[in-house]
């Protein structure tokens, strides 16, 4: 029964609405990399090829402290929601786009909420 969701829409639209998906949610994560680069005080763990992105916010002493208690803050805030990984060691915030009424608008406001905790915690 679960499938059937997938099917009803894959025989109605074909694979073009999935291909459509994809492309989206993949230039999002790509687009939301760029954004990140420009910011002196993020960094992003590698170059997007999906919709999954590792960055962190660098402009403290200790980023993985910072990186640690911006997911924590941002999660109970209840507006976003994002994991954190370790990747060499180091705390790395981590999305996955997979909303499909996820756009470049909620990306800023994302950004602008991380700086805005961060801010907080200097």
């Amino acid at each position: 029964m679960t499938i059937l969701k997938v099917y009803t829409l894959f025989k109605q639209f074909g694979d073009k609405i999935f291909e459509e998906f994809v492309d989206y949610q993949y230039d999002l994560t790509r687009e939301f990399a760029r954004l990140i680069k420009i910011n002196p005080n993020f960094e992003v763990a590698h170059k997007p090829d999906s919709n999954i992105l590792c960055f962190r916010y660098t402009d403290f002493e200790n980023p993985n402290e910072i990186n640690a208690e911006i997911r924590k803050r941002l999660t109970a805030e209840g507006r976003f929601y994002i994991v954190q990984t370790s990747l060499g060691g180091n705390v790395y915030l981590r999305v996955t786009l997979l909303n499909p009424k996820t756009t470049i608008i909620h990306i800023e406001n994302l950004l602008e909420a991380i700086i805005k905790i961060a801010k907080c915690c200097a």
